[in-house]
């Protein structure tokens, strides 16, 4: 899952003070270098490409249809911003249901503490693990 808006980013928020400078500073534009994937992790034909254009993973994407077509039971959640896209990811797919599962050490923060604090917040909702911890077995 990406955060990207079209070239003329009418999916782009105006008001939010997250993604509001992401048109005029040309930010997460589809196609450039910002929404690439980086090369050693690129995905396989096989593998989902998810495009959000809020915080949230769940709001106005594909997400949830596809989660229940595969009939997902639990989430891994990893990535930037700990306090931002993984709190929210948690917390509703907590509400959808789902298991959670945060994978501490593949999470960061813009800085430590609110790395930490979210991490606090998120043990009411989600089982927190390091990589070497997480089994993916059922």
């Amino acid at each position: 899952m990406r955060v990207g808006f079209s070239p003329d980013y009418v999916q782009c928020p105006p008001n939010s003070p997250v993604f509001s400078a992401a048109r005029e500073r040309g930010l997460f534009k589809l196609g450039g270098w910002g929404t690439e994937v980086y090369a050693p992790l690129e995905p396989r034909p096989d593998d989902l490409d998810i495009v959000k254009h809020r915080v949230s993973p769940f709001y106005g994407t594909s997400l949830q249809p596809t989660l229940s077509a595969l009939g997902t039971k639990r989430l891994f959640l990893t990535g930037v911003s700990t306090n931002g896209v993984v709190h929210t990811g948690v917390r509703e797919g907590h509400d959808r249901d789902y298991a959670c599962v945060v994978v501490e050490d593949c999470c960061a923060g813009a800085s430590e503490e609110e790395h930490r604090n979210a991490i606090f917040c998120m043990q009411r909702f989600a089982k927190i693990q390091t990589v070497d911890e997480v089994s993916f077995a059922d």
